[in-house]
């Protein structure tokens, strides 16, 4: 490696370790860094040892990345918006940036929150603000907009003034769920909200820009398959359903549908062979002899690219691949030549330089495996430039086969499950795609800017359209086909789709696949081979014993899993409520309970308590009913009556189960109906106290004064905090060692109520709120507890804090 190398290196590694901080360094660190770079700056210009000279070499680029990583994360937190702008009602103006563009590759059918309690009519839209209230904003903020029943929609390019209200960036924060939070800020989103309906509501500019004004018109034609086009031609991909989600994950072709850096060296490869190479050579019959035809070949060929990188909104993989390719296309024109792992390491530099918080991103580290891997396998196997037409075929199904397999473990960890004929799927798909589907609409948007600008018939471009719908159709046949099968085997043989794979299984895995294809001796080989299998073997093996209580974070409602596994590998599964569920189709279920289920292999549920039918407590039941399966369901109703249990008590070895409220059976429509369920281990306790008040606390006080019943160490607390709950009676009654708070941060009702918490505090509980730590684990071992918060202790991240 050369020096300029080694710097990149130290660059490169530091500043993507800063993804992992869990806040950023003081500014005293900064300063002191720069002194360290400046100091080691002069020492490698004076000292001859190379010894020296390597170890300065690389720390003047871990300096480097670390100032820049400082530097870029508290530029981040500069632009933030105030948070006394949260929550209030404020007039905005800006510039539309985006319509509902998706979030790429981390989007599943069931995680993106935005849409979590929307309308069918509702307008979601981003926005650069060059205005907020009374203050102008030179840095032009992003922010993400909701607008129900809007009287108009909002398009790309447009200005608007509008009433909106704000709220901080936030996200649930669970375990093996997709990061709403880490996301914006990936996507330099400073505030999410919605629009009020207000005469101040006003079209400043109705000016819309041409990728805008294309998806219109792609719109305008009613195809069949109108949404798959718009995402192909455009990166639009708001109008493919919850459906066809699912069939991109379930046929591990996601990839194939966000454009990438796939998609423009398609395009790059179409313009040099089929168009700017003849154009070159036409132009050369009338120049002279030194007239370099690869600088007009690849300049063209550049410029088509970035035309199609902005109909597709300049997304950040779009631009990554242009920029990949302007590299490509200067090392050309110029002659030089570099060696690839020095062209890799200018390109990350520049990545991470020119957009920072990519690193938060996983498509940004799933584009870049891909690519790593393709430059070793061609390295690897250098093809003979006079290959036959059938030797350069078998290369490029052997590259895909290369590809699906280094690529498996992080569709494993991103999804938590294994597209069993993704590989069959893609063997297909990436050819039809690459060489059918995206060159039609490629022609058929330049065609339409044609027509925009000279008139050109519009027959030419809707004929175009209409050919790629129809080439949709093989396509997505084929998709169905993959999912179907892969559903099929899972059910004949009794298999489990979902694998867990944890992040060091994951990096251990891609690190031993491309060991292997090194050419390495085949003892070593045979050695990775069974690290290799042996890392298999531990995704599959079940965790050690451990009786383990998780709260989630479900926003304002409440969800907690109790599980209980021995020596043997035998487990029990114990949901108390599902939270809410919304008329989008989005439920808690989804985002939340499921994904954390199929990670643990969890495809049995032995017991579903509801405490009472309100839809924060019991929205997600038929979800979950649909998804898994139920041994028995307690409700108010039915089974989860104080008199069902008034002389037997559920029991599991160590495990006793009592159900304290409500005494008789009720219809469960109301709070007060809320069953009360006391649950203990060992020694310890945990009650479960739905959303009972005042009264219903005082009944119960009654009916256990004279015993220790209530007594618990955990409490989840009535009503989510709540004025009319938490009597302190009842907590001096139960004396809990934590007080747990299942309710969002900030929520409308401003839960929990301020008494409340001093309440608590009076009786030295420790305060515990989902909305604020995320969720909450408690692992019970003999008779000790150990408690871990999700944003404090498992995913403290400096850019993942909780909302003010």
């Amino acid at each position: 490696m050369t020096s300029t190398d080694k710097t990149l290196a130290g660059f490169i590694c530091v500043f993507a370790s800063s993804a992992l901080w869990p806040q950023l360094p003081h500014i005293a660190l900064l300063i002191a860094s720069i002194v360290m770079l400046a100091c080691t700056c002069v020492i490698s210009s004076r000292v001859i040892s190379s010894h020296v000279t390597n170890i300065s070499t690389i720390t003047k680029g871990a300096l480097l990345g670390f100032i820049w990583a400082t530097i870029m994360g508290y530029w981040y937190t500069t632009w933030q918006l105030a948070p006394q702008l949260f929550n209030e009602n404020l007039i905005i103006e800006g510039q539309v940036s985006t319509v509902s563009s998706g979030v790429g590759i981390e989007k599943s059918a069931d995680t993106l929150l935005k849409n979590q309690n929307e309308k069918e009519s509702t307008a979601r839209f981003n926005m650069s603000l060059t205005q907020i209230g009374k203050f102008s904003s030179w840095m032009q903020p992003t922010v993400s907009l909701s607008w129900y029943d809007a009287p108009f929609i909002p398009m790309q390019g447009q200005r608007l003034r509008l009433l909106v209200n704000l709220k901080a960036p936030n996200g649930l924060a669970n375990p093996h769920s997709f990061h709403y939070q880490t996301w914006l800020a990936s996507q330099n989103v400073v505030a999410t909200g919605h629009v009020r309906n207000s005469p101040s509501n006003a079209l400043v500019d109705a000016r819309i820009s041409l990728r805008q004004r294309s998806v219109t018109a792609l719109g305008a034609l009613e195809l069949s398959h109108e949404g798959w086009l718009q995402a192909l031609s455009f990166g639009y991909r708001s109008d493919l359903s919850a459906e066809d989600w699912t069939l991109l994950q379930g046929s591990g072709s996601a990839h194939l549908f966000a454009i990438s850096g796939l998609h423009v060296s398609i395009v790059f490869a179409y313009c040099i062979f089929l168009f700017a190479r003849p154009l070159a050579l036409l132009l050369g019959l009338v120049q002279s002899p030194q007239f370099h035809l690869s600088k007009i070949v690849g300049g063209s060929a550049a410029i088509v690219c970035l035309l199609y990188g902005y109909l597709a909104g300049f997304q950040v993989p779009v631009l990554r691949a242009v920029l990949a390719l302007l590299l490509w296309v200067y090392l050309n024109s110029t002659g030089s030549h570099w060696r690839m792992p020095s062209v890799l390491l200018y390109l990350l530099a520049a990545f991470f330089i020119l957009f920072p918080f990519s690193i938060l991103s996983i498509s940004f580290w799933f584009s870049f495996s891909a690519v790593l891997s393709i430059w070793l396998f061609v390295w690897r196997f250098m093809p003979n430039s006079r290959l036959s037409f059938t030797d350069k075929l078998k290369y490029g199904l052997y590259l895909q086969l290369w590809l699906s397999i280094i690529t498996l473990p992080l569709t494993l960890y991103i999804f938590q499950q294994l597209p069993l004929f993704a590989l069959f799927a893609n063997m297909l798909l990436v050819p039809w795609v690459s060489v059918v589907i995206v060159p039609l609409c490629v022609l058929a948007s330049t065609a339409m800017m044609a027509h925009f600008y000279f008139a050109s018939p519009a027959q030419i471009y809707e004929q175009l359209f209409t050919w790629a719908d129809q080439a949709m159709v093989p396509t997505l046949w084929i998709m169905q086909k993959t999912v179907d099968a892969t559903s099929t085997l899972l059910k004949e043989q009794n298999l489990i789709q979902h694998i867990r794979l944890e992040f060091f299984s994951l990096s251990a895995l891609i690190l031993v696949l491309l060991v292997c294809i090194l050419p390495f001796l085949h003892l070593k080989k045979c050695l990775l081979f069974c690290i290799f299998t042996n890392l298999l073997v531990k995704s599959y093996a079940s965790p050690p014993s451990e009786q383990k209580l998780v709260i989630f974070d479900v926003g304002q409602g409440s969800a907690a899993l109790f599980t209980k596994r021995d020596e043997k590998g035998h487990s029990e599964s114990w949901l108390f409520d599902t939270g809410a569920s919304f008329r989008s189709g989005f439920s808690m279920v989804q985002a939340v309970i499921l994904p954390y289920l199929a990670h643990y292999q969890i495809t049995t549920l032995n017991k579903v308590f509801l405490s009472h039918l309100d839809n924060d407590h019991a929205g997600g039941i038929n979800v979950i009913d649909a998804q898994v399966s139920i041994d028995e369901l307690l409700t108010p109703q039915h089974g989860c009556v104080r008199e069902s249990f008034s002389e037997n008590e559920t029991s599991l070895g160590n495990i006793k189960l009592e159900v304290l409220w409500p005494f008789s059976a009720q219809h469960g429509q109301d709070n007060a109906h809320s069953c009360v369920v006391k649950l203990s281990v060992n020694q310890m306790s945990i009650l479960f106290a739905g959303d009972i008040e005042h009264a219903q606390e005082q009944q119960i006080l009654n009916r256990y004064h004279d015993t220790d019943t209530l007594a618990a160490n955990i409490l989840i607390v009535p009503h989510h905090g709540s004025r009319t709950s938490s009597t302190k009676a009842f907590i001096d009654a139960v004396a809990p060692e934590y007080a747990v708070f299942s309710a969002a941060k900030p929520n409308r009702w401003d839960f929990p109520h301020p008494q409340v918490l001093q309440r608590y505090r009076d009786v030295g509980s420790r305060i515990l709120q989902t909305g604020e730590h995320g969720s909450i684990e408690f692992t019970f071992n003999n008779n000790t507890i150990t408690q871990r918060a999700y944003r404090k202790d498992i995913y403290n991240r400096w850019y993942f804090k909780a909302p003010n």
